[in-house]
Formats: C-alpha cells, sequence, structure tokens
C-alpha cells in the first residue's frame, strides 16, 4: 500500500510538473513572449505556500485527493493572472504606458477577480464544514487545497503578477536591445 501511494504521488507530481510547462507553452504562444507568462507563474507558489497553510491550521493531512486539489489548483490559479496581464497588454496596445497600464488593469480587474475567487471559495466551503459519513470519501483536503491556494494567490495576484510584468519587460526590452545591438555594430 505504501509502494502504491508512492508511485501515485510521483505520478501527480509529474502530472503536476507537466501542466506547469502546458500552462507555460500556451501562455508564451498567445502572449507571443515566453517572459512574460513568467509574470503568470509566480502566482503559483503564493497558492502553494496558501494551501500548505491551510492544510496545518486546520490539521488535515494531505492525501491523494488533496494532491489532485494541487493540480486542479495550477489550472485555476493562472487564470487571474492571465486575465490581469491581458488586460495590461491589450491597453498597452492601445497606446497606454507599461505602468499607467498596470494601474489601470487592477482597478478594472479587481473586482471580476475577487468575485470569480469568491464564488470558487464558497462553493467549496461544504466539503469544508460537512465532514464525510461513514465511509464515504473525505474531500476536505481537496477543499482545503483549493481554497488556501486560491485565496493567497488572489491576493498575490494583484501585487506580485505586475511587479514581475514590469521586471520581466524591462528583462525582456533590456535583452531585445542588446540583440539589436550585438549585431547591427558592423564587423571589426
Amino acid at each position: 500500500e505504501a509502494r502504491g501511494f508512492q508511485q501515485d504521488f510521483k505520478n501527480l507530481m509529474f502530472a503536476t510538473a507537466l501542466a506547469l510547462l502546458l500552462v507555460f507553452f500556451v501562455m508564451g504562444v498567445l502572449f507571443e513572449s515566453f517572459l512574460l507568462p513568467l509574470s503568470v507563474l509566480f502566482s503559483i507558489p503564493h497558492a502553494f505556500f496558501g494551501s500548505i497553510l491551510l492544510l496545518w491550521i486546520l490539521r488535515i493531512p494531505l492525501d491523494m485527493v488533496g494532491l489532485l486539489g494541487v493540480l486542479m489548483l495550477v489550472g485555476i490559479v493562472v487564470n487571474n493572472a492571465i486575465v490581469l496581464v491581458d488586460c495590461v497588454n491589450r491597453l498597452r496596445l492601445e497606446g497606454m504606458e507599461r505602468s499607467e497600464a498596470i494601474v489601470r488593469s487592477v482597478e478594472v480587474r479587481f473586482r471580476p477577480i475577487w468575485m470569480t475567487a469568491l464564488t470558487t471559495i464558497f462553493g467549496l466551503v461544504p466539503l469544508l464544514i460537512f465532514p464525510p459519513s461513514g465511509d464515504g470519501m473525505d474531500y476536505r483536503a481537496l477543499a482545503v487545497v483549493l481554497v488556501g491556494g486560491l485565496t493567497t494567490s488572489t491576493f498575490f495576484t494583484l501585487f506580485v503578477v505586475p511587479l514581475f510584468y514590469s521586471l520581466l519587460d524591462d528583462l525582456q526590452r533590456w535583452t531585445v536591445a542588446m540583440f539589436r545591438a550585438h549585431f547591427a555594430s558592423p564587423p571589426a
């Protein structure tokens, strides 16, 4: 039984890593950049932190159902960050400066991001409140992972994603400028 659990754990960790990779590549194609999607991925560690913290506070062990929640969390958490980064990019295409576009995007997307997060969180509360009856499956670890992760990642998405968006945009601009300068200079 212990070997089976270890194998299932390895499979879920592989699936989580594959999910992160696929999410990164899809965002890279959609954003036409492979640096800016990293700003979205920086919201995921906050989700893991929130999940672990809430599991610890409620003294609920992380089981296989909870690990499935971790896998689901990767897909759910990035949605808020994608909405924010997409809004910034659209505003910049309309001619707005980066810092102004970031501030405006947070203002415009704050309410929809929190509304979708809160509806998901409150939809999971019954799984937290009502323990399983008898021999039914215990979904509390799944609910705790999703509630804790979604709460912290939503909060930090509004601060961390804009910060890393700015830093990675600067890095992208610097890299392009260095690349152009290197290949534009005449050979000696």
